[in-house]
Parts: structure tokens; C-alpha cells; sequence
């Protein structure tokens, strides 16, 4: 057990330090955050980046994608009116993800680069089970779509994942350790014991979950939404979630 503030600080570091893979790559020099904020890593420092669309809030996080050489693609937030953004800082035109805000999802999404069209990205979303049709649900992210600025399939906008109805606010993944396919995690709140992990292949999104026990019970009650983030260590072997400023790991 840990206090809050001193995982958050911990996670901080390690973000900055070790971004997924712990070698520098272009895809994570630019981050977007709380209220039209914005930091670019391209040149080595940060620097701020002052064209986030205006009415971008996150005010727990969000997901941002730009290419190997660090041009951004899109980014997304899940607090109001929650759409997807190309690089001009417009709302894609098929962006807008869902009609209300969901507060409660502290750590909405994941995007995971299609394995077989390096030009198409799943965009995954975790939607709390205080609004309507809570659960796990992935977007298809076409970038040659909208004169190559990118926009949402139409046909694959928002699909339920089978098992993944009582999931709720945070997701989280992993490269596998064939170091090709891809993992990603969510929390299982139907029962607040298990983690469920769905591989990512070329043969597309595998929709029979494997799941985790976990040693300890988290509450995720409405009024006490418990699970606050969850991550992974660079290297796939541990997993840290933490909640209610405690941590498991």
C-alpha cells in the first residue's frame, strides 16, 4: 500500500522515463490533457501545443495518437460531448463518440494500431454503468477517410466487445510478448474480483477474454467508483491498479 500521491508521482516519472516500450518512438511525443492543454515532445523538451480544440476537457485522461515521427493523428476525450479530433483540431465527422458525458471514466481508452493496415487504428472505449450501455466497445479510426485528416468507419462506430458488458471506467494494454500482438485490460465490475485481458491479432480483436483473479475485492458502487488507473510495466509482467488511494499490485 502506497498513498495516492505518491503513486501518482511514481507513475509520473515512469510515464515520462519509460513510455510503453521504454525507447523513444514518435507515436508518444505529443500528449493532450485537462482543459484544451496540450505538450510536444518532438524536440527533445516539452513544449506546449496552443491549438487544442477549445472544448477538449479531460479531466483525467485522454487519448492521443500521432505517427512514428511524431506528427499527431487524433485525439479523443470522454468528458463532454466526447469526440475524436483529427490533427487540424477539428472534430472528425463521424467524431462524435457518444451524446452524453461520462464523468465517472477516469481511464476511458486505448487506441491499438491495426495490425494488418498500419493506416487504421481500434480505438477502444470503457463507458461507466452510470449512463446507458455501459461496457467495452471499440471504433474503427480509417486515417485515409476525410481527405487523409481520418474519421470513424461508419459501420464500426462504437461496437459492444461480447464480454465486456460489465467493464467500466479504466483500460489499459500491453505489446504481447511476441512483440507483435497486443493486449489490453479492463476491470471486470460485475465482479469486482477479476481483470479481463482480450488479445489483439491480425486475425482481429479475439472476443473471448482471458480473466485474472484477484486477491482483493474493489468496491464500484456508483457513489464510490473505487478503480481510479491501472497500468503496466514496460516489460508485460506486472500490472499495478490503483483505487481509492490504495494500490494493488
Amino acid at each position: 500500500m502506497k498513498k495516492i500521491s505518491e503513486l501518482f508521482l511514481l507513475t509520473i516519472i515512469c510515464e515520462l522515463l519509460f513510455p510503453v516500450s521504454g525507447l523513444s518512438q514518435g507515436e508518444w511525443n505529443n500528449w493532450t490533457f485537462g482543459s484544451h492543454a496540450g505538450v510536444n515532445f518532438n524536440s527533445g523538451i516539452p513544449l506546449p501545443i496552443t491549438t487544442v480544440n477549445y472544448f477538449l476537457m479531460a479531466p483525467y485522461s485522454s487519448a492521443t495518437t500521432s505517427d512514428s515521427t511524431g506528427n499527431l493523428l487524433f485525439y479523443a476525450s470522454a468528458f463532454t460531448s466526447p469526440t475524436v479530433y483529427n490533427r487540424n483540431n477539428d472534430p472528425m465527422p463521424n467524431g462524435l463518440l457518444f451524446s452524453n458525458n461520462d464523468a465517472n471514466a477516469f481511464q476511458p481508452y486505448f487506441v491499438v494500431q491495426n495490425l494488418t493496415d498500419d493506416s487504421t487504428y481500434f480505438l477502444f472505449v470503457v463507458r461507466s454503468p452510470s449512463v446507458s450501455y455501459g461496457g467495452l466497445f471499440y471504433s474503427l479510426i480509417n486515417m485515409r477517410l476525410d481527405g487523409g485528416l481520418g474519421d470513424i468507419e461508419p459501420t464500426e462506430k462504437m461496437v459492444p466487445v461480447p464480454g465486456g458488458e460489465w467493464t467500466a471506467y479504466v483500460i489499459t494494454g500491453t505489446r504481447h510478448q511476441n512483440n507483435k500482438d497486443v493486449w489490453i485490460v479492463t476491470r471486470n465490475r460485475h465482479n469486482s474480483y477479476k481483470y479481463l485481458s482480450y488479445l489483439i491479432t491480425a486475425s482481429g480483436i479475439d472476443t473471448v477474454p482471458v480473466q485474472s483473479q484477484s486477491t482483493y475485492f474493489i468496491s464500484t458502487t456508483y457513489s464510490n467508483q473505487g478503480i481510479d488507473f491501472i497500468r503496466i510495466s514496460p516489460d508485460g509482467t506486472k500490472l499495478i491498479c490503483l483505487y481509492d488511494s490504495v494500490a494493488e499490485y
